[in-house]
């Protein structure tokens, strides 16, 4: 279900952009117009949240809940929180060095946005077809941070933008389904405190999406924006070695 959400989620992130383009293009509106109807939007939310009937929680046997360092200390759920660090922190730095890939390096600005939504829209048939297979999951993550190891070590050698273009679809296609995927596998670690799992993976990956983008940065001044791509596919096998380790201990 987690999955499923997701694929509303990136639709959105495709959609919006689109629907916003148009009407300030062919009706006139102003940034400031835009900001108002998304107010209005999370007003409307409130509509059907009002009326969604919330199932009373099944209640498990009684326990007492763990903290955050309980939780790592007695499960596996730590080596879940590096590993989804480390994806949202290179899902970020693929997006945040975008248009200096396509602009500075192939000088085709127009590119830039098609690579966005492109990465956005592959994203969906991926988790569509991850929430089918979900019971594969522990078999899927490893296999899908070793793919993104060898599209981000393509994506630094694109010998044309075109070639770019693509590797940013496979990309979107292969590191859609691994957060929602991991969240999932943070709920099963200790299912009596699913929510303290899913907080901390959280935690973890708004560290990753804020961390990263600041080395890349340094990354990109100091290297260039190919061996800043370099980077983060080494820090996909990182993960691929911290998610094979998972597997490997016991619960």
């Amino acid at each position: 279900y987690i999955n499923l959400a997701q694929v509303f989620f990136s639709s959105g992130a495709v959609i919006s952009p689109m629907v916003t383009s148009w009407a300030i293009t062919n009706l006139g509106f102003t940034w400031k117009f835009i900001f108002i109807v998304s107010a209005c939007g999370y007003l409307l939310l409130i509509i059907p949240l009002i009326f969604t009937h919330f199932p009373v929680p099944v209640k498990l046997a009684e326990h007492k809940p763990m903290g955050y360092r309980a939780l790592i200390r007695r499960t596996r759920i730590g080596y879940l929180v590096v590993a989804i660090f480390i994806y949202v922190g290179v899902e970020s730095g693929l997006a945040f060095f975008m248009a200096l890939l396509f602009s500075d390096i192939f000088q085709t600005d127009h590119l830039t946005a098609f690579a966005i939504s492109g990465i956005w829209i592959a994203m969906i048939p991926a988790r569509i077809a991850t929430s089918i297979l979900y019971r594969f999951r522990r078999k899927l993550i490893p296999a899908l941070f070793l793919i993104n190891c060898v599209l981000f070590t393509a994506l630094s050698l694109s010998p044309t933008p075109w070639f770019a273009l693509v590797c940013c679809l496979l990309l979107g296609f292969t590191m859609g389904p691994i957060w929602p995927t991991m969240i999932g596998l943070g709920t099963e670690e200790s299912p009596e405190n699913s929510g303290a799992a899913t907080g901390l993976l959280n935690v973890a990956s708004g560290i990753g999406g804020a961390v990263f983008p600041v080395l890349m940065s340094f990354s990109a001044a100091w290297f260039g924006i190919r061996v800043s791509y370099i980077l983060l596919a080494l820090f996909c096998l990182l993960a691929f070695g911290i998610i094979l380790r998972f597997s490997s201990v016991k619960a």
